[in-house]
């Protein structure tokens, strides 16, 4: 599961190691979010945002056939790191756009939080830890 920016590595074989091999449609909400955005989002994180029309990040819950259309999408190009993650959270944000749905105000934070790169450093076990220590993730 390398991200290094040299890697021949795609965006789902990146999703796929870092989840050891689940395929992303399989993953709990939870995880994906947080895979997604490489450990950046939290509770925690959404409550110091001021709320917008967007919602929660769990309640774009109820819109993830659209992200995973995104996802599917990019699931061959190749992966750089946390760029391509904030590339992905821009390309699932103007998506949702397109029907009309806002996403959570504090995604676009995070996504700038992810662009200037580096390598990605989550994964399935980190997310697996970090909820059962938080007893949450999302909410």
């Amino acid at each position: 599961m390398s991200s290094n920016p040299q890697s021949s590595e795609t965006f789902s074989e990146h999703i796929s190691g870092a989840a050891r091999g689940c395929d992303w449609g399989a993953l709990d909400w939870d995880v994906l979010v947080y895979l997604l955005t490489d450990g950046e989002y939290s509770a925690a994180v959404e409550e110091a945002t001021r709320p917008g029309n967007g919602g929660t990040v769990r309640e774009l819950e109820r819109h993830r056939p659209l992200v995973q259309e995104v996802l599917d999408g990019m699931a061959e190009k190749q992966f750089f790191g946390r760029k391509t993650l904030a590339w992905a959270m821009h390309l699932i944000a103007k998506r949702l756009q397109q029907d009309g749905i806002e996403v959570p105000r504090c995604w676009f934070p995070i996504t700038k939080r992810l662009w200037p790169d580096g390598p990605a450093t989550m994964d399935f076990d980190m997310a697996r830890v970090l909820k059962f220590r938080r007893g949450r993730l999302l909410f």
